[in-house]
């Protein structure tokens, strides 16, 4: 077998370790949080080493993500299966060890907020179940580390409307353009802008995937009933 750098170590019995300790590290502050437990586990001691011991805040930040990112893949929403699925591909493909390996770390290193390495280790989740593309795992991921908090809250919104994800439906002359933060929502990635006539918005594939499987790790809803759920970007116009 191919010999691993730490950093696929880490991701490696990240993925295969039994541990979670979610709920735990969203109420620890950063300058406490590797004391204790935390500390003893094995790829906390790998990533302390990686730093050569030296940890400041942005360091100690990055730790802390990386660990709820992995923790919440062990919080129930992977079967053994799909995790030895992962574990022989990542041991067997350097390639895909590589990018996986620099995708997780890179993305989790950059996020500000902690929620965001909870909906990516979902969106991870999703692509690990066949429910979305190793390509769209990808490219929803890069949209969730652009993405303002706000932009989710939302996805929320137009989420709970009937039929949902169309914005007119949220309410009589609703346009997405004009509502507090709707430029958010847009350049996104996860909305389409229609500057027909009805000067509204709906929410695209990616969108809805993000809702289900990344917001709400829902993935008892298959990818056809994802494709039935987002709204035809036609169904803003009138007939002429």
């Amino acid at each position: 077998m191919e010999k691993k750098s730490n950093l696929e170590t880490v991701v490696r019995e990240g993925v295969s370790s039994n541990f979670e300790l979610g709920s735990e590290l969203f109420e620890v502050a950063i300058d406490s949080f590797l004391e204790g437990i935390i500390k003893d586990i094995p790829i906390v001691k790998i990533l302390i080493g990686f730093y050569k011991g030296v940890l400041g805040i942005r360091e100690a930040n990055q730790i802390k993500k990386i660990m709820l990112f992995f923790s919440q893949l062990h919080s129930g929403i992977l079967n053994q299966s799909e995790k030895l699925n992962f574990i022989k591909k990542f041991d067997e493909d350097s390639d895909f060890r590589q990018k996986v390996t620099n995708h997780i770390m890179i993305l989790n290193d950059r996020f500000i907020e902690d929620e965001k390495s909870i909906y990516f280790a979902n969106l991870l989740a999703a692509h690990l179940k066949g429910l979305i593309t190793y390509n769209e795992y990808f490219e929803i991921s890069l949209i969730l580390e652009t993405c303002q908090m706000k932009v989710f809250n939302m996805l929320e919104e137009f989420a709970s409307i009937t039929p949902p994800f169309i914005g007119s439906n949220i309410g009589e002359g609703y346009v997405i353009e004009q509502s507090p933060f709707g430029s958010l929502l847009i350049s996104s990635g996860l909305i389409i802008s229609n500057n027909g006539k009805f000067g509204t918005a709906t929410v695209n594939f990616y969108g809805v995937c993000f809702y289900y499987y990344a917001m709400k790790a829902k993935f008892d809803i298959t990818r056809t009933e994802i494709k039935s759920l987002t709204p035809p970007y036609y169904t803003l116009y009138e007939s002429s």
